[in-house]
């Protein structure tokens, strides 16, 4: 049987990681309603191949449109305030860009006003047009 001898120090740091790597039966209930209002907005979402992919690896963010649906999330470590409907000066190619409502946040300080999407660090967000495309 082959063993493996890893330093007193190595080996703590990998009881360590296993034991914040452990699954409990604690639930989070304001991750589980995150979790809730994903699943619900995903049956919101067309069915279409996402349209448009814009980045910004400097600042940390993300858009990606699918059909009149845009989601923005924020990996960096600032608070990111972007236009709804466009990205680094991008205009957005779809209704959202006449207006947009936010369908959910990730983080409760995302917000939305005058058109200007606001994202806190590690957030995201899922707009959606004021008015349904015809």
């Amino acid at each position: 049987m082959a063993r493996s001898h890893f330093p007193p120090r190595l080996a703590s740091q990998r009881f360590q990681s296993f034991e914040v790597s452990k699954l409990s039966r604690e639930v989070d209930p304001v991750l589980a309603l995150l979790y809730a209002e994903l699943l619900r907005a995903r049956r919101e979402l067309p069915r279409e191949q996402q349209g448009e992919i814009a980045f910004d690896e400097d600042e940390r963010w993300l858009r990606v449109q699918r059909g009149s649906f845009e989601l923005v999330c924020n990996f960096g470590e600032q608070e990111l305030s972007l236009p709804a409907g466009r990205v680094a000066g991008q205009r957005a190619s779809h209704p959202s860009s006449k207006g947009s409502l936010l369908r959910l946040g990730t983080h409760p300080a995302v917000t939305l006003r005058r058109g200007r999407l606001s994202l806190p660090p590690l957030s995201g967000a899922l707009l959606m047009p004021k008015e349904p495309a015809v």
